[in-house]
C-alpha cells in the first residue's frame, strides 16, 4: 500500500478468487474450446496505435475466438474504481500486477483447454512475446497454429491519440511518452525475431484497420 492505502499489490489468494469470480467469466462467457486445431493469435503495437479494431478484425477469421486485451481486467481490482476518481493516472500502476497477473491466468486456461485465444500486447517484450508463441506451439498443448499481427502506425499519430484516450475516453489510461516511444521501437525487433521462429505459421504487418500490408 502507498499512503493512501491504494494496494499496489494483491495477495494469491484474492488474485485466484476475483479470477474465478469476475475475470474467468468476462474473459470466455459465450466461448468454446476449438473443435479442431486451436490458434493463437498476437496482435503487436505501440500503445495507442488501435491494436483493439485490428484485433477485431483478426478475430474475426477464427470461429469463436477469445479476444484477451489485459486493460480490460484493470476494472476487478478492488481499488479501481477509487482509483479512477481520486487519482486516475495512477490507476495503471495501482492495476498492474493484478491485470498482468490474470492475463497469465487467462493464457493458461485458454492453453490448457485449448480455445482459440487472441492476445493484443506492445510487443516491447521480445523474449516474453516469442515465448508464448513458441510454448503454444509445443505439441504438449495441443500444437497451436501461431500467427502474429503487427500494426505499422506513425509515432506521432498514436502518441497524439494517447493523449485523446486519456482525456476523453474516460478509461484513464495514461501513457508516458518513455514508455510509447519504449514500444515503439521494440515492435520491429519483436517481429524479427517472430519471423524468424519455427513456432510461426502467419506472420503479417496490418494498417490500425487490419488490412494486411505486408
Amino acid at each position: 500500500m502507498n499512503e493512501k492505502g491504494y494496494r499496489y499489490t494483491l495477495g494469491d489468494k484474492e488474485l485466484k478468487n476475483r479470477f474465478k469470480k469476475y475475470v474467468k467469466r468476462h474473459v470466455f462467457s459465450g466461448h468454446k474450446p476449438s473443435q479442431g486445431k486451436p490458434v493463437l493469435a498476437l496482435v503487436g503495437a505501440q500503445p495507442a496505435a488501435g491494436k483493439t479494431k485490428a484485433a477485431n478484425a483478426l478475430a474475426a477469421r477464427h470461429p469463436d475466438m477469445v479476444v484477451l486485451i489485459g486493460d480490460e481486467l484493470r476494472q476487478y481490482h478492488p481499488d479501481y474504481t477509487r482509483a479512477m476518481r481520486e487519482n486516475p493516472e495512477i490507476m495503471p500502476e495501482v492495476t498492474a500486477q493484478a491485470s498482468g497477473k490474470w492475463i497469465g491466468m487467462s493464457v493458461e486456461h485458454a492453453r490448457e483447454k485449448g480455445y482459440n485465444l487472441l492476445l493484443e500486447g506492445t510487443f516491447r517484450n521480445t523474449e516474453m512475446v516469442v515465448g508464448n508463441a513458441d510454448e503454444f506451439a509445443n505439441r504438449k498443448w495441443g500444437g497451436y497454429t501461431v500467427e502474429v499481427s503487427a500494426l505499422a502506425v506513425n509515432a506521432d499519430r498514436s502518441l497524439l491519440d494517447s493523449v485523446g484516450r486519456y482525456l476523453y475516453s474516460g478509461e484513464g489510461r495514461w501513457t508516458s511518452v518513455a514508455a510509447h516511444d519504449e514500444a515503439y521501437e521494440g515492435v520491429p525487433e519483436t517481429l524479427k525475431a517472430l519471423e524468424k521462429s519455427l513456432s510461426i505459421s502467419r506472420a503479417v504487418v496490418t494498417d490500425r484497420s487490419g488490412k494486411d500490408l505486408y
